[in-house]
């Protein structure tokens, strides 16, 4: 009786050990079938409580209203929502050590962002933090247009420096000049993309240099700093001015008129508009002719003027042209009553 009875002390001192120490319910421990279960020891690991702190910060302001989650390492979720301090905490029962991933979810402004933790039960925390985003364009092909249809083609960065994801929609509305265009591939970016495939593109007769921005909002409409791009004309445009000079009367030593005549020939300068002044000049330093016409191409116009002073008067004439591409200018001289014809101005700008 006495030798059952150390037995039976002995095997409950062991069972008391293993719960003790850490254990969980089998039905076959030790491969004996027990319907109710028994506890037996175990290998896993001693949990702690705790807790962990996410903060979210946005232009260096505390972002209240922000929803966060944490997944343990066991996928279990827990979901909080930032204060006014812009602080979402996280106090779960049993704090399981290991790696969580705290995830601030697409919401509002914001696109998915995580952050692996290494939880030790110890002043736990990370931060999300958004803020000064840039844009940045890196040319594909050269910033310049030929005569005929052009595409120029851009990389656009988005650069996001830190690790809270601010997504951006790309502006097409950025002062092109007609017929100019642009088009994003994606247009929206700073999400799972970081870049966008741009081209300007030109879908008609256009002569001038501009300047241009890339800019960006954000999902709610604020605007993102843009970066201005500039594109060039590659060909030349050719002017050709020529001027002729005759008597209108009787060439003499007395009072006599002249008659003088201006056509402009240009290329590639879509119907443009020129401003040419004609300024003469004769051999006793009197003007006998300023006059500004506008001028396009194929343009002609007749002067009249008194060259003035006595027989065979020397008439210098300076002839400017102007336009918002450039200026060009040209010289020519003749005498009073002997007829002329010149080009004066045979270049391009």
């Amino acid at each position: 009786m006495k030798k059952n009875w150390v037995i039976s002390t002995t095997l409950f001192l062991g069972f008391f050990s293993f719960y003790y120490l850490g254990c969980q319910k089998t039905d076959h421990p030790f491969g004996i079938y027990a319907p109710n279960g028994l506890d037996v020891p175990t290998a896993t690991f001693t949990p702690v409580t705790g807790a962990i702190l996410a903060g979210v910060i946005d232009n260096n302001l505390p972002k209240a209203g922000v929803t966060v989650t944490a997944t343990d390492p066991f996928a279990n979720v827990m979901t909080s929502v930032t204060d006014s301090f812009g602080l979402a905490a996280f106090n779960p029962a049993v704090l399981n050590l290991g790696v969580w991933t705290i995830e601030v979810p697409t919401q509002g402004r914001y696109y998915q962002s995580s952050i692996p933790l290494t939880v030790t039960g110890s002043n736990d925390s990370v931060t999300f933090r958004a803020g000064n985003q840039t844009l940045s364009a890196t040319p594909v092909t050269p910033q310049t247009y030929g005569s005929s249809n052009t595409s120029i083609a851009y990389n656009l960065i988005y650069d996001q420096p830190y690790n809270l994801n601010v997504p951006v929609v790309l502006s097409t509305n950025s002062g092109l000049p007609a017929p100019w265009t642009k088009t994003f591939q994606p247009v929206t970016i700073g999400n799972s993309v970081g870049s966008s495939n741009v081209t300007i593109g030109k879908t008609g007769c256009y002569y001038q240099a501009f300047s241009f921005l890339f800019n960006a909002t954000d999902l709610f409409g604020n605007p993102i700093d843009g970066k201005p791009a500039t594109i060039s004309r590659g060909f030349p445009i050719p002017i050709v001015i020529g001027f002729s000079q005759t008597c209108s009367t009787q060439c003499g030593g007395g009072s006599w008129t002249a008659s003088a005549a201006l056509t402009l020939t240009t290329t590639n300068d879509c119907g443009q508009s020129w401003s040419i002044n004609v300024v003469s000049v004769n051999s006793l330093g009197t003007t006998v002719l300023n006059q500004t016409n506008s001028f396009i191409n194929g343009g002609t116009r007749a002067y009249g003027f008194t060259p003035g002073g006595g027989f065979q008067q020397n008439i210098n004439t300076i002839i400017t042209i102007t336009s918002p591409t450039g200026s060009l200018s040209g010289f020519c001289s003749f005498k009073q009553n002997v007829p002329y014809s010149g080009t004066p101005i045979n270049s391009s700008i």
